[in-house]
């Protein structure tokens, strides 16, 4: 399969890296913090998972394998969601929407030397 990996292995550590940084950050406890930034919390934890995961496909020479089908992730997908498990017709509505929550979040992360 003919996948951009090493392009989307240094994007998602890249991403790994600063989600692991904003986890690390001083932030008050989740109990102080309005239900908008819980939520921005939950999301990143959810983005690290999944590039984590993501990270474990490119090792066992899974990356790019539809999680549902077993066809190939379309490498436009990949570039776009480099941590995608599924190819854009086997998305379940709650893992596309995942997707459209990461596109929302990836401007707002800050970038390692930036």
């Amino acid at each position: 399969m003919n996948v951009p990996t090493s392009e989307n292995r240094h994007r998602l550590l890249d991403r790994r890296d600063t989600l692991r940084m904003l986890a690390k950050a001083s932030r008050p406890p989740p109990d102080e913090v309005p239900p908008t930034e819980r939520q921005r919390r939950r999301v990143e934890q959810e983005q690290l998972e999944q590039i984590e995961a993501a990270l474990g496909r490119m090792a066992a020479g899974t990356y790019g394998v539809c999680a549902v089908c077993g066809g190939a992730i379309d490498r436009l997908r990949l570039r776009v969601i480099p941590q995608a498990r599924a190819c854009f017709d086997c998305a379940s509505p709650a893992v596309k929407g995942a997707d459209d929550q990461f596109l929302r979040l990836e401007p707002a992360l800050p970038r390692r030397g930036a």
